[in-house]
């Protein structure tokens, strides 16, 4: 599984369990779904960008190199319908706490979320209620490459003269 999708999953888990939403009308979502209305009582996420946090660190094991970075990342979330206002303050509220952190698998929240109202009329002049959190978090990456790793001094000379 690649990491953006991972990212997705965990926050995915994160709010289907914090709202108790497995057996109701509200769909958890990723963002950017061409051609799709936006289904009633929707939560849509969207990774939106990242960074390094730090400098990078390498380890070695055998011939494999392994290096590690850790990353701040920023998730959107999108809340629609009735509860869109509740349900965006109570993921403000909890972001920051020993809650979200026991939830949360494969990232870590960061800041302090603010929520935003974007309220719009829809195509048939009616509001539709949408509140948006910009969730900052973080995240480990981890990239393993095979490299060429002289293991005896000896083997250049030999190389060097077979050239």
């Amino acid at each position: 599984m690649n990491i953006l999708n991972t990212l997705y999953a965990d926050m995915r888990s994160y709010l289907l369990t914090t709202f108790e939403l497995l057996n109701t009308d509200t769909t958890v979502i990723k963002g950017y779904n061409n051609l799709n209305p936006i289904p009633k009582n929707a939560i849509i996420m969207t990774y939106r960008n990242g960074r390094h946090l730090d400098q990078h660190s390498i380890e070695y094991e055998g011939d494999q190199q392994i290096i590690f970075n850790s990353m701040q990342g920023i998730m959107q979330l999108d809340f629609y319908g009735e509860s869109a206002f509740d349900r965006a303050q109570q993921v403000s509220t909890l972001w920051n706490t020993i809650y979200t952190t026991d939830i949360l698998q494969n990232c870590v929240p960061l800041s302090t979320p603010m929520v935003r109202d974007l309220s719009f009329v829809n195509e048939a002049g009616l509001y539709e209620l949408r509140f948006m959190l910009d969730l900052e978090l973080q995240y480990n990456t981890k990239y393993q490459k095979t490299v060429n790793i002289v293991s005896d001094a000896s083997d250049i000379t030999t190389e060097l003269n077979n050239v």
